[in-house]
């Protein structure tokens, strides 16, 4: 049995403004979801890639998703916020 339409059963199309709602058809690396996934129908995928895509080109949604998995790794957080903090001569003069 497949998934009813989004789209369809909201009887509305997919807009570029509406982020909120593209990014549940948009997996967590920025690619976006295909319809056996996501139950869209053939010509609601279509204007919901339309409407990802624009989001995109105008800044509205990331091309691809920056994973925070560096902020789990104690060392290397500890390099990134003090390479800011200290700028960057100060922080290579720092013994560990």
């Amino acid at each position: 049995m497949s998934k009813k339409c989004y789209y369809c059963e909201q009887k509305k199309s997919p807009d570029y403004k509406r982020v909120d709602e593209l990014k549940k058809f948009v997996f967590e690396d920025g690619r976006i979801k295909p319809a056996r996934n996501t139950g869209l129908c053939g010509k609601h995928q279509r204007s919901m890639k339309t409407a990802v895509e624009n989001a995109r080109h105008i800044a509205l949604m990331w091309f691809v998703q920056a994973k925070e998995l560096w902020f789990d790794e104690p060392r290397l957080r500890f390099f990134i916020i003090n390479l800011y903090r200290w700028g960057w001569n100060e922080f290579w003069s720092f013994k560990i």
